[in-house]
């Protein structure tokens, strides 16, 4: 879970306001501060404490709520931000974010803040959209030549090898203790080869 005005101030993609210019054209400053540590204690403060207020502003609802709102309606068509019933009455920084798919049907939940004591209900329907498709990127696979192996003086398996191999594992195997027959031997040995 991630608080709502650290969730809005990630999710803001409106430009960042020029802090120092607001600050000069509100006269908190001198007309000719061009930067922060051209300033005086007293307009060091007064920045400050507008650079400040910009932050808090992502507690307001009204701030954070369109922010939010524009993210989910980017990714999906029908969302909802369950709970919004109450916000003006919670304190923002008690506002915390989970993300989830509900099951369908009729939810209910409390929420508890201090000596308050809150209670939701929300019904969801059947989702309309399908859910997006998100296929996880592949790296690239490094093919390496046989040259650059460390098994690469290992003689490579030929037929001849092959049988070879073969017959000594025939010669090897209990199959003359359940096969007596010579000639049946070399019927399976031929069929098994």
């Amino acid at each position: 879970m991630i608080k709502v005005q650290n969730l809005a101030k990630v999710l803001d993609v409106r430009p960042k306001p020029d802090f120092l210019k607001e600050i000069r054209d509100m006269k908190k400053c001198r007309a000719k501060v061009e930067k922060v540590s051209d300033m005086t204690p007293r307009e060091r403060v007064m920045y400050e404490e507008h650079v400040a207020a910009y932050e808090t502003s992502y507690g307001d609802c009204e701030v954070w709520g369109p922010i939010i709102a524009k993210m989910l309606n980017s990714k999906y068509k029908q969302t909802r931000i369950v709970g919004r019933e109450c916000f003006e009455e919670l304190f923002p920084k008690q506002i915390y974010v989970a993300g989830a798919f509900m099951n369908l049907g009729k939810h209910n939940y409390i929420v508890k803040t201090g000596s308050k004591t809150y209670f939701h209900e929300t019904k969801v329907s059947f989702r309309r959209e399908n859910i997006p498709v998100f296929i996880k990127p592949r790296k690239n696979i490094n093919v390496v030549e046989r040259n650059a192996d460390v098994f690469k003086l290992w003689m490579k398996d030929t037929p001849e090898i092959v049988a070879k191999v073969y017959d000594l594992d025939f010669a090897n195997s209990k199959c003359g203790q359940i096969i007596k027959s010579v000639g049946q031997q070399e019927d399976i040995r031929e069929f098994m080869l």
